[in-house]
């Protein structure tokens, strides 16, 4: 923000000011006291120019539908901003301290679009009135008055560019950090929820289970002799096992199901508000599905079954004891013939 006003506006006006002021100078229009008043007039009027244009299109030119920026709500505050302007000129010079109030909450709201547009209607209402008529800065001292109109009107602008400048990077700081978040907590191959998400997750079940005193059921998944697949048939086509298995289920369980990847071939699944039947006759179609599921290869299919070990969850109980006993009855189905839903 420095930088652009220092380098963008301010610089090239003050040159634009020095050659201008020193010809009205020696063209005998002022003295020599007249010199830095018009060098101010001049390069503050170019720099506010600048600040009115350059952010205005800058911004809308890389907003996605600009115009839908310009909703009613935000067209009210801008109608609100110049009406106060245009008022503290007329009638109450007071209202003059009130306006910048305006684009700073829109500014604040990350309605940046907005509030340049209401300075830009500010910027043409000072255009029009103040070489006719000062209004609040209608002092004894005319000089005194348009330098006081300048500064204000200069001040007024930087403030909600600045504040709209330090929104829209918080708002790229925010989605980069959710776009971070969601990637370390999302599994690369099954674009399911990793392990780290799993476990916030299930506390928040759990929580959720106690507050409210409902069902809740947690199941452990594991694809039977995923081993095997590998060692026979390569990575890829366990990669491929992997990704079919999870989008089963995916289809098979309900909205409100939270289906993760927990491990090499090993999933979790919270079922909120289910019991133990209810959950078992899920599971078992689940198993189901993806028994008879057939995935194919380059020269031949290939058929895999799942093993499940769910547990209905105790209130209050530690969520180390769930998943213990939870991996204890997957252990049991894997070792009483594997394809099969243990539950308790």
């Amino acid at each position: 923000m420095f930088s652009y006003l220092l380098n963008v506006c301010l610089l090239p006006g003050l040159l634009l000011g020095s050659v201008k002021s020193l010809d009205i100078l020696y063209g005998g229009y002022t003295g020599k006291g007249g010199y830095f008043y018009d060098l101010y007039e001049i390069t503050s009027t170019y720099a506010l120019g600048i600040l009115l244009v350059a952010p205005f299109y800058y911004i809308w030119t890389r907003t996605e539908k600009p115009l839908s920026h310009l909703n009613k709500q935000n067209l009210s505050y801008i109608g609100a901003y110049l009406l106060i302007t245009l008022g503290a000129f007329i009638f109450s010079p007071g209202l003059i301290f009130i306006a910048p109030v305006v684009p700073m909450i829109l500014a604040f709201k990350g309605e940046e679009l907005a509030s340049l547009l209401g300075l830009l209607g500010m910027g043409l209402i000072v255009t029009a009135i103040a070489p006719y008529d000062l209004g609040p800065f209608n002092l004894p001292d005319k000089t005194e008055g348009h330098t006081a109109l300048l500064t204000f009107v200069l001040v007024s602008m930087i403030t909600p560019i600045a504040i709209g400048l330090h929104v829209r990077r918080l708002n790229v700081v925010s989605r980069s950090r959710d776009r971070w978040q969601t990637k370390a907590q999302t599994d690369q191959l099954t674009g399911l929820p990793n392990r780290y998400a799993f476990f916030p997750e299930l506390t928040n079940h759990c929580e959720a289970a106690d507050d409210a005193n409902t069902d809740l059921v947690l199941a452990v998944i594991d694809i039977d002799h995923f081993k095997v697949v590998n060692d026979t048939h390569g990575h890829a086509v366990g990669d491929k096992v992997l990704l079919e298995i999870a989008e089963i289920m995916r289809d098979q369980m309900r909205e409100s199901d939270f289906v993760a990847r927990i491990g090499g071939e090993e999933f979790a699944i919270l079922l909120p508000g289910a019991t133990t039947q209810q959950a078992k006759r899920a599971l078992d179609r689940l198993r189901q599905r993806c028994e008879h599921h057939k995935i194919t290869l380059a020269d031949t299919e290939l058929t895999v079954t799942i093993s499940i070990g769910a547990t209905h969850y105790q209130l209050s109980e530690s969520q180390d004891t769930l998943m213990e006993r939870a991996d204890t009855l997957l252990y049991q189905a894997k070792n009483t013939g594997r394809n099969r839903v243990v539950v308790q």
